[in-house]
C-alpha cells in the first residue's frame, strides 16, 4: 500500500481534481494534505473532502495556517506518512488512473527505494498538450552515447545529473527509509525535486517505469515560469551541496554529463 502526500497552494481549481484521482486508487491507504498558507479557499477543500472521505483523506493543516514553504511542507507530510511507500502530488497536477497497480508490479521485480515513470502534460483545463517519456524525451541533447549506459541506477544517475528529465515531485514514488537516509527535502524553491532525486540516486536503487503514470498542468502560475536566471543560480547550489556531501569523485565519474548540463 501507498501513502500519498499533497501539499496544498493556492490551487483551489485544481485541488479537488488531485484529491479524488488519489483517492480512487484502491492500493492508496492514506491521503496526506495540508494546506501551506493559501490566500484561496483550498483550506475549504481540504476540510470538505476530508469529512467526506475520512477514510483515506486527512487534513494536516496546520493552524494558523501560515507558508512554509513546498520543501518543508513535504517534510512534515511525508514524516506522518504511515507506509513505507510514498508518493508526492503537487496540488495542481493529478494521477493516472491505474498508475499504482503499475508500480507495484515493476516494483515486485527488483529491490528499489525509487521509483518513476513518463508523464502527461495538460494545460490549465485538464486536456492533454503533451508528452514527455522521461530522458527518452530530453530538454536539451545528452552526450553522443547516452544510449549505451542503460537504465540501472548509475545511468539514471549521469542522465539525472545532465537534466531533470523526472520533471516534478508528482513523478517520484519512493520509500520512506531511503526519505529518510537522504535527510528529506531540502529548502530550495525550484528544484527541490531534482536535488532529491539526485541524492535518492546516490543513495538507493532506482527504476524508470515506461508508462505514463502521472499528468503535470501547465498553467499561467507555475513556479518554474519565474526567473531562468533564479534558477541557474539555484542549480549551481545544488550541485555545490551535492559535490560537498558525496565528494568530487562522483563529479570525475558524471563529467561529461555534467558538460551538457545547460543550468551550470
Amino acid at each position: 500500500m501507498f501513502s500519498v502526500v499533497i501539499p496544498s497552494y493556492n490551487h483551489e481549481r485544481y485541488l479537488s481534481e488531485a484529491i479524488l484521482s488519489a483517492a480512487s486508487e484502491q492500493l492508496v491507504s492514506e491521503i496526506l494534505v495540508a494546506d501551506d498558507g493559501s490566500s484561496d479557499d483550498s483550506i475549504d477543500i481540504i476540510e470538505r473532502l476530508a469529512s467526506i472521505h475520512g477514510d483515506k483523506v486527512k487534513n494536516l493543516t496546520r493552524y494558523p495556517v501560515q507558508n512554509i514553504g513546498a520543501h518543508a511542507m513535504l517534510n512534515m507530510l511525508v514524516s506522518r506518512a504511515r507506509c513505507s511507500w510514498v508518493a508526492v502530488l503537487n496540488s495542481d497536477d493529478r494521477f493516472v488512473a491505474g498508475r499504482f497497480s503499475a508500480l507495484r508490479n515493476r516494483l515486485r521485480l527488483s529491490q528499489v527505494e525509487f521509483c518513476f515513470g513518463n508523464i502527461a502534460i495538460m494545460d490549465s483545463d485538464g486536456a492533454v498538450i503533451g508528452r514527455k517519456r522521461a530522458f527518452h524525451d530530453p530538454q536539451f541533447a545528452f552526450p553522443r552515447g547516452e544510449e549505451t549506459i542503460g537504465t540501472g541506477t548509475r545511468g539514471l544517475l549521469k542522465r539525472l545529473f545532465c537534466q531533470n528529465y523526472i520533471a516534478t515531485t508528482s513523478n517520484m514514488v519512493f520509500t520512506k527509509r531511503l526519505w529518510e537516509a537522504v535527510g528529506g527535502f531540502r529548502e530550495y524553491r525550484y528544484a527541490h525535486d531534482w536535488d532529491f532525486a539526485m541524492r535518492a540516486m546516490i543513495l538507493g536503487e532506482a527504476a524508470y517505469l515506461p508508462e505514463y503514470i502521472c499528468c503535470y498542468r501547465v498553467h499561467a502560475t507555475n513556479t518554474i515560469k519565474e526567473s531562468r536566471s533564479k534558477q541557474d543560480e539555484e542549480v549551481r547550489r545544488i550541485f555545490s551541496s551535492v559535490k560537498d556531501d558525496f565528494g568530487p569523485e562522483i563529479f570525475e565519474e558524471m563529467r561529461r554529463y555534467l558538460a551538457a548540463n545547460e543550468y551550470l
